[in-house]
């Protein structure tokens, strides 16, 4: 590797790392700005709002709480899926290449 491959390596890594500590921020500020139209729609006792930039629509989901029976069977998948992925008895099928980006703080971990 040359000198200049190194130098260009290194900017593009730097900028990798900038742009994951945007996300990370950008994401806290997602949280905390849904938590607020959340607090409003209830306080206004609405379920949507619609803006010239977009809209928003508050969705419930409900938890599943399954029988003995389907809970028993899930584990036993899931033991039998790992005795698998442990005794190679499984087909390899291609994938693909990616890049994984470790920011400095987490190599040292």
């Amino acid at each position: 590797m040359t000198s200049e491959q190194e130098k260009d390596l290194e900017f593009l890594i730097k900028e990798l790392n900038d742009i994951k500590l945007r996300q990370k921020a950008l994401e806290e500020r997602e949280v905390l700005c849904k938590a607020d139209i959340l607090d409003t729609l209830q306080a206004l006792g609405e379920t949507k709002f619609a803006s010239s930039y977009g809209s928003v629509t508050l969705q419930s989901r409900s938890n599943r709480l399954y029988g003995a029976d389907v809970t028993e069977a899930e584990a036993a998948y899931k033991r039998l899926k790992g005795l698998a992925d442990d005794m190679g008895d499984y087909e390899q099928k291609p994938g693909k290449t990616s890049v994984v980006f470790r920011p400095l703080s987490e190599d040292a971990i």
